[in-house]
């Protein structure tokens, strides 16, 4: 119940990045990696295509989920994987003292 109510939550304020990428940490935490997955991939592609943890957690399980497939999908994962946490790691040495978005009128 209260995980639809995150859900729902996370639905209704789409630009609330911290909460979508706790959501996704959450459904990885109970085994929903590809519901994870799919919330992680969402997120980086939209409002939080700036946002490091995000990218983190996204290198993170596709490292994970990599580790499972055959050779040919692995190295594909794995060169995934990498991109996103080199990206992560890249955002969070770049990261501005305050967020540019205080600037808007």
């Amino acid at each position: 119940m209260a995980l639809n109510e995150f859900h729902a939550a996370v639905a209704l304020e789409a630009n609330n990045i911290r909460a979508a990428v706790a959501l996704a940490c959450v459904e990885h935490e109970l085994g929903r990696r590809d519901v994870a997955l799919g919330l992680l991939k969402n997120i980086t592609r939209a409002h939080g295509w700036c946002d490091p943890e995000a990218w983190y957690w996204l290198g993170r399980l596709e490292h994970e989920l990599a580790l499972e497939c055959d050779s040919d999908a692995r190295t594909q994962m794995l060169r995934r994987a990498l991109k996103y946490s080199s990206y992560a790691l890249e955002l969070e040495s770049s990261q501005p003292v305050r967020p540019f978005s205080i600037l808007r009128p």
